[in-house]
């Protein structure tokens, strides 16, 4: 990933040049606005991470100019404290997203691997302004039964300003269904801000929700602006709705049923106008049954339910999605885009891909590092697990409960062979109440 960062002070440049470098971007500095737009001007960037006040040109100015232009990086804002709320109003021209300083090295890393994410799927990168629903919906590859039904969805629901629900394995595009609905929505030009529950900190969630006031709480030194604030006129995302503590629940849905929030340590009523998009990999009504979670809460959110279809169950959008992901990953490493040949790709077909397009994308990077060289894939290739269509389909969690064995109890391997995150697989192993000694011996 090409990253542009634009900051004038030059220590705190060089410290994040340094650590981003570290963590595999290809770094590149601007020291003033200035800079970075004749930069931008000649250069093509994935990322830009940029300062709020710079002399010459403000990171709110580039931040305008981009907005307007098709082939703009995917954004996002440094900015003090005291400056939060024209934060909010780049996030309304179209930045992805924006972090406080003193800036914190993890969760710099943690909102750089999203925004990867989204420019490696070429999902918007700011809010999109122009355009329908089918060309929205055309960034979801493949046209098998499957995506077709679900692309003829997203562009009957997405006009309608309800609440929508989208279920599915990890690994099968939630998020990126959810942008396409806010991009051929009437909210489009509003701010898209998603929120993984299952990464929050319990402790914090209400105020990652909601902000908090100056003295709120031990460590609240300033206001801060909550992300359904952040959200208004927008679309708020709300992935891994599953993991959602019960203790918040109930303030999720009064939020939802009377449109205004209040800040954790405020007094204030501050009404807010959101779209609100739900997603999760979890049985939620096996949930309800376990008294988990809130019926009244699962109904508001499932006004209008989606399913994502797993790979294994569109097989035939294997080749063109091949295709479209290797043309993006040799971009990224710098080399030739390899032809697929009709062994390799009958050989992919015939996987049960447990980690879905995410695991196609995993397994397709190795190989192009591993196989850079060579111009043809003819043959058939071998990964761990390997399942034919033939074979019955196992559940998510027998294939964790399997994996999980097969790497004795390792998280890191387990998340990485299954394609989805290790906070997926430690939520996994909580609510399946999973010994991890048993499971090793």
């Amino acid at each position: 990933m090409r990253l542009l960062l634009a900051d004038d002070e030059k220590n705190l440049r060089l410290l994040l040049s340094d650590l981003l470098t570290k963590a595999g971007y290809q770094v590149d500095t601007a020291e003033n606005g200035d800079e970075a737009l004749r930069k931008l001007a000649s250069n093509p960037y994935d990322l830009l991470l940029t300062d709020l006040k710079m002399p010459y040109v403000s990171g709110m100015e580039i931040i305008r100019e981009l907005s307007t232009r098709k082939d703009a990086p995917v954004m996002i804002m440094m900015t003090a404290f005291s400056t939060v709320e024209v934060a909010v109003e780049a996030m309304k021209l179209g930045a992805f997203d924006f972090i406080v300083k003193p800036v914190d090295p993890n969760q710099l890393l943690q909102i750089l691997e999203k925004a990867s994410a989204v420019s490696s799927q070429q999902a918007p990168a700011r809010p999109v302004r122009t355009g329908t629903g089918k060309k929205v919906a055309g960034q979801l590859v493949g046209d098998s039964p499957a995506m077709t039904t679900l692309k003829d969805l997203i562009a009957r629901v997405a006009p309608v300003d309800v609440s929508v629900l989208i279920q599915g394995e990890s690994g099968t595009g939630k998020e990126l269904v959810a942008r396409a609905i806010h991009a051929a929505s009437g909210r489009a030009s509003g701010p898209f801000v998603a929120v993984n529950c299952a990464a929050l900190n319990e402790n914090l969630i209400e105020s990652e929700f909601f902000g908090h006031e100056k003295g709120a709480f031990t460590g609240a030194a300033d206001r801060r602006i909550g992300r359904f604030e952040l959200a208004d006129g927008g679309t708020i995302f709300l992935d891994e709705i599953g993991d959602l503590p019960f203790s918040l629940q109930a303030k999720l849905l009064r939020v939802l049923q009377e449109r205004q929030i209040e800040r954790v340590g405020g007094v204030q009523t501050i009404p807010i106008n959101v779209r609100v998009i739900a997603a999760t990999c979890q049985d939620l009504k096996k949930k309800l049954v376990e008294g988990t979670f809130r019926e009244d809460l699962f109904f508001r959110l499932a006004v209008f339910p989606l399913v994502t279809p797993p790979l294994r169950n569109r097989p035939e959008d294997i080749p063109v999605l091949t295709g479209v992901l290797l043309g993006k990953l040799a971009g990224q490493l710098g080399v030739k885009v390899p032809q697929p040949g009709k062994n390799f790709l009958d050989s992919l077909a015939g996987y049960h891909w447990p980690g879905n397009v995410r695991e196609l994308e995993n397994q397709l990077m190795r190989l192009l590092i591993l196989q850079a060289d060579k111009p043809e894939w003819n043959e058939a290739v071998q990964m761990e697990g390997v399942t034919q269509k033939s074979t019955p389909v196992v559940s998510e969690d027998e294939l964790l409960v399997t994996t999980l064995r097969r790497t004795n109890c390792n998280i890191s391997q387990t998340a990485e062979k299954l394609g989805v995150s290790r906070v997926t697989i430690y939520a996994r192993i909580k609510a399946l109440q999973l010994n991890l000694a048993e499971l090793r011996g």
